[in-house]
């Protein structure tokens, strides 16, 4: 532990051990839980000025019957957030005039390095009863919206390491750094694959020759040159993350602390803040050098490579348009004279989702540079509806309704009922009615275009053999 945890008020430590027997027996989370049903905002309020009061727990170490540590040495990034808040005016010693209640109500856990060998579990694994979680690696099947907290997988291998400064303007050496030790083999056979064709957009690094556990972690090669991690990381203008042994990875820290633009490449991964922080979406990149791109959600995980060919294919035909899988509906309500979004399938769309659908480049760069109004900071701040921003602006544009591609319109997890999202379904309809209305008013007019019309495969139903066709898997639901 370095000298900064010492800073510490010191009745915060104790040499206190706690026995956890390894036969207790956790209760499963409640998995339903959202702000409005695990939060007991009615016991707060016993301090005048900030109307809610923080206790922090004494620090002990635990162990299993046979004294095994059960915890690891504490972050750097822990000791950070209970010394920012202990010396906040929020703190209390007192826990009877904390804001926290029985059952684990009001309370805050921290879970900074998820899940354990073998199976790397993103839920913390003990009985939490309604605590908030804070946890790196959580997945859209355990993260409870407007309840969980996603943040940083954190990398106590590097916490001492002080990158220099170094401007985003910079010419970077690479395009792309993949700079993971220990990915899957498969992983590792397609980027070399792809590093023989871009010899020198690509750097893939791994575990240097002879270099045994424990692995030097500042240190990486390719073939028999040694580059300083994460020093490297600051001369790749992105750098590639892949999933690992657990769902989330402190790459993602280490290439952010470098100005290294992360590319993500696993399912269902909840980015940290993701409530809170728009992740790069329409930013329109120098490096993008085709003309169509396609937007894709990491939860967007039934659709099928003839979909996305054959959306594509529709796209090139109408380049102007966005072309894509998820589509919405506007609205009018006479009741209460406002336009309200609706998301029952219906025959009729006026906007396609970005969370997967094809586009112009082109549009990237006016949703950056020429949204009018203060709708783009409107829509930062609100951090919600980019994707009905987007479809203004290219229908604005352009005069056009989006093209709805294939008949599918389920596209997430097909088996998974996410009862955590269905008390959030309500309140996340009013702010989409709230956005469309918004904009309207930025606009001055109703931009949107309604259609009744799907592009789909020819024959895709058709009782022809596979042969004859050229998309055969396409979804039908």
């Amino acid at each position: 532990m370095d000298d900064f945890v010492q800073r510490f008020p010191k009745h915060l430590e104790t040499n206190e051990i706690a026995f956890v027997s390894q036969d207790i027996n956790s209760t499963e989370r409640k998995s339903s839980c959202t702000f409005h049903t695990c939060v007991n905002v009615y016991h707060c309020g016993y301090n005048d000025e900030t109307k809610i009061s923080v206790y922090i727990y004494p620090i002990k170490e635990y162990v299993d019957d046979s004294r095994t540590p059960l915890t690891s040495q504490m972050s750097r990034e822990f000791a950070e957030i209970l010394q920012a808040i202990a010396e906040s005016p929020f703190y209390t010693k007192d826990p009877e005039t904390a804001c926290m209640w029985k059952d684990g109500e009001n309370h805050l856990l921290f879970n900074m390095l998820p899940g354990m060998s073998p199976n790397y579990s993103s839920v913390l694994e003990v009985d939490t009863g309604s605590a908030v979680i804070a946890g790196g690696g959580f997945s859209s099947l355990t993260y409870r919206q407007t309840f969980d907290i996603s943040i940083p997988v954190f990398n106590p291998l590097v916490r001492s390491i002080v990158l220099p400064q170094k401007s985003y303007l910079e010419r970077r050496k690479w395009l792309v750094v993949s700079s993971q030790m220990g990915l899957h083999e498969e992983y590792k056979t397609v980027l070399r694959k792809l590093q023989a064709q871009y010899p020198d957009n690509l750097l893939l690094l791994d575990h240097c020759p002879g270099d045994i556990k424990p692995w030097n972690y500042t240190l990486r090669c390719h073939d028999t040159t040694e580059y300083q991690y994460p020093e490297v990381l600051q001369d790749a203008t992105f750098c590639l993350i892949i999933r690992g042994a657990r769902l989330g990875s402190p790459v993602l820290g280490d290439a952010l602390m470098a100005g290294c633009i992360p590319i993500i490449v696993a399912d269902g991964y909840i980015m940290p803040f993701a409530d809170e922080l728009d992740w790069i979406r329409f930013f329109p990149y120098d490096e993008i050098e085709t003309e169509s791109i396609l937007a894709l959600d990491d939860d967007i995980v039934m659709l099928t490579p003839d979909e996305l060919e054959f959306g594509y294919e529709v796209w090139r035909e109408f380049p102007d348009r966005l072309v894509g899988f998820p589509s919405r509906l506007h609205l009018w309500d006479n009741v209460t004279q406002k336009w309200k979004y609706e998301s029952e399938w219906t025959n009729e769309i006026s906007m396609v989702l970005t969370g997967a659908a094809f586009y112009h480049k082109y549009f990237s760069y006016l949703y950056t540079n020429a949204l009018p109004g203060n709708l783009k900071s409107w829509v930062d701040e609100h951090m919600n509806c980019e994707d009905i921003a987007m479809n203004f602006l290219i229908a604005n544009v352009t005069g056009n309704a989006p093209i709805k591609v294939a008949p599918r319109k389920k596209f997430k997890c097909p088996q998974c009922t996410n009862t955590e999202m269905l008390s959030a379904d309500v309140t996340h309809m009013v702010e989409r009615s709230e956005c469309i209305n918004q904009f309207t008013a930025v606009y001055q007019s109703m931009p949107l275009r309604t259609i009744e019309f799907r592009a789909d495969p020819v024959l895709y139903k058709d009782s022809f053999p596979p042969e004859l066709k050229k998309f055969n898997d396409i979804g039908s639901l």
